[in-house]
């Protein structure tokens, strides 16, 4: 199954080659032949309608761009909390280990509750992680943004001249 991701990736390579295609030679010599045939209007009309298609779309993943730099935070946020919680789940293990040594096991009972926030807070680091995995990265959404702009600029310079 495809994620977000690899859909946005997809979609800018796509946006990318159909770019490289209007700069072709024969998608060059469309407008001469919209004129030929007397059919420059409903040739730039189309391309009108493409424009509005494809400025909508980037208005849309404009909308994106604020809330993937607060996910971005939160990735950071994520990669902190990781090798915090697994040092600081260690840090206990070994004092539960001194304690032991020391003849005072029944202290360790102490970091239980310690030992309960460190699991919890796995948990939600875990979660963090399923739901990063499944959100675009600024950077792809910006290639496409990119991809985008291009193409209707690409797309533009191919109106028919009356």
């Amino acid at each position: 199954m495809s994620t977000i991701p690899d859909i946005v990736t997809a979609t800018a390579e796509l946006v990318g080659k159909v770019e490289e295609l209007l700069k072709t030679e024969t998608a060059r010599a469309a407008p001469e032949l919209a004129v030929e045939l007397k059919a420059q209007v409903q040739f730039n009309q189309a391309i009108d309608v493409l424009s509005k298609l494809l400025q909508g779309i980037k208005t849309g993943l404009e909308a994106l761009r604020e809330p993937l730099v607060h996910v971005g935070a939160l990735a950071g946020l994520i990669g902190l909390l990781d090798p915090f919680l697994e040092t600081f789940r260690d840090l206990v293990k070994n004092v539960q280990g001194d304690l032991s040594v020391l003849g005072l096991q029944g202290s360790t009972e102490v970091f239980q509750p310690v030992v309960l926030v460190v699991d919890r807070g796995d948990m939600v680091v875990d979660a963090g992680k399923s739901l990063l995995d499944q959100v675009a990265p600024l950077d792809q959404i910006d290639k496409l943004l990119t991809g985008l702009l291009n193409l209707d600029k690409t797309l533009n310079d191919l109106k028919a001249k009356p």
